[in-house]
């Protein structure tokens, strides 16, 4: 989140005292007593002080935190640079480079240089540093990102860091403690305190249907440069990562959102582990209830999603579920609108079985479903293949492609041909589109889709991967970033 040059305004407290008493005071009733002297019952409407034990045990309950969570928390700062299409004094149009810088938080998950953030701060980054809490300054590079869920992972050169610990988000209860951590307007190691608004909260990115929410709303101040900092609870473990705020002024107005560790630490281990991460698919269409029909069938707060349409033969229709049923509750977890259950379903990952609580024809019951890759069922679709790492769905070239491209059959080209370019994937972010041809991926040569799944399993994205091409008979580069 990049910040705002604004007006600092100090903010100061008079507090204005009065003298009390010099020699004697009065009380009621003309009883007199000498300075030093105990009273002896107090005057009305005054009570005896409450106990401060508490207050003192929360604040050292705080601190405890704070230094728990401390030596795990980074700034981030970045270089960017953006291309960006002008106009001239006479209207012709033309590229220009942008330049700028940014400002963000992270927090340390391993001890050997792993780094969580917000995919937003590293954004169009062509430098990434981070700074520790021992004062050292590190390059950074990115191990992979998922925009959908606004998560990335950074990794530094060093040792011995001290990760962080995870909390379990979905304990989390509204009204329990929290506590925001990060580099507010670029402040690092700043700390502000609040509790839990409200959980689940969808609905921020209303014209993006690519980005899966769920997110906790806290009032601790989360303000421009918080972004990617930790939420944590009283034991100073993280249950959030801090991501957005909701503000008239770009200043924190007490709502604050962040994603839940449990999305956190899922998207980190498939990034770790695959470089990217895989969505569920289930093959239904959805729609949110009505008041008046979440009235009248009891389902109250928890809500529930309407299945309008069941795609033949996907997960969903052979786990037996029908146009009509309303789904309530997924793996366990309340279901409040379509948005929700998406982003459940997405989130879940291919080839995990789901129980899924559903209202049929007044009923309760309970279903299981096997979840189906989305990427891989797309590439079905349109009979290609899918490789998450890039976000491309491929074929094979030969001849009957070339003719549909309106190349001649005898020209000799080889490689893949783009069928699909996967939503904030490498290929949509390095400018590939439907119709390229790619003939290299490195220093390797494509000649068919096998060729291009095995390249993409084993190239290191980290670094910058040159992929060469052809796009309307001319040959062209571009370079694949995680």
């Amino acid at each position: 989140m990049r910040i705002r040059i604004g007006t600092l305004v100090g903010l100061c407290v008079l507090v204005v005292g009065a003298g009390i008493g010099l020699g004697r005071l009065s009380a009621p009733g003309n009883t007199s007593i000498r300075a030093g002297e105990a009273a002896r019952e107090d005057p009305p409407g005054v009570r005896e002080a409450p106990d401060a034990s508490v207050v003192h045990q929360l604040a050292q309950a705080f601190r405890a935190a704070v230094r728990t969570i401390e030596p795990s928390v980074v700034h981030i700062t970045s270089e960017t640079e953006r291309v960006i299409l002008r106009r001239d004094f006479w209207g012709n149009r033309y590229r220009d480079l942008e330049r700028g810088s940014g400002l963000g938080s992270g927090v340390i998950v391993s001890s050997d240089g792993l780094i969580v953030t917000n995919a937003h701060v590293i954004e169009d980054a062509t430098q990434i540093r981070a700074r520790l809490h021992d004062g050292r300054t590190l390059d950074a590079r990115v191990i992979g990102r998922d925009p959908s869920v606004d998560i990335a992972v950074l990794r530094v050169d060093a040792s011995g860091l001290t990760p962080a610990r995870f909390g379990d988000s979905d304990a989390l209860q509204v009204g329990d403690f929290v506590l925001a951590v990060g580099s507010p307007f670029g402040f690092s190691n700043t700390v502000t305190s609040g509790i839990v608004s409200a959980k689940g909260r969808t609905g921020l990115s209303r014209t993006d249907a690519d980005r899966f929410e769920d997110f906790i709303q806290t009032d601790a101040a989360i303000n421009p440069g918080n972004s990617g900092g930790p939420l944590v609870d009283i034991d100073g473990r993280v249950v959030g990562i801090n991501t957005a705020i909701f503000s008239r002024s770009g200043g924190s107005n007490g709502i604050g959102f962040a994603i839940p560790s449990a999305i956190v630490r899922q998207v980190v281990d498939a990034i770790v582990r695959d470089g990217s991460v895989r969505r569920g698919y289930l093959g239904v269409r959805m729609a949110d209830l009505r008041p008046e029909a979440i009235q009248e069938l009891g389902i109250g707060a928890t809500g529930g999603v309407g299945l309008t349409f069941v795609e033949p033969g996907s997960p969903a229709d052979r786990a037996g579920l029908r146009e009509g049923d309303i789904v309530i509750r997924f793996d366990d977890q309340a279901v409040r609108d379509s948005q929700r259950l998406r982003a459940l379903i997405a989130l879940a990952g291919p080839e995990h079985t789901v129980e899924i609580r559903i209202l049929r024809d007044g009923r309760e019951m309970v279903v299981r479903a096997t979840l189906g890759d989305a990427a891989g069922t797309l590439a079905a679709r349109v009979g290609g293949v899918a490789s998450d790492r890039f976000g491309l769905i491929v074929e094979t070239v030969d001849r009957d492609v070339l003719a549909r491209l309106g190349y001649p059959p005898d020209s000799g080209i080889e490689g893949v041909v783009v069928l699909g370019v996967l939503p904030d994937g490498p290929g949509e972010r390095a400018g590939l589109r439907e119709g390229d041809i790619i003939y290299s991926i490195g220093r390797t040569i494509v000649v068919d889709a096998d060729d291009f799944l095995e390249i993409s399993r084993r190239v290191d994205l980290s670094e910058g991967v040159r992929v060469r091409l052809i796009r309307n008979g001319r040959r062209a580069f571009t370079d694949l970033r995680p």
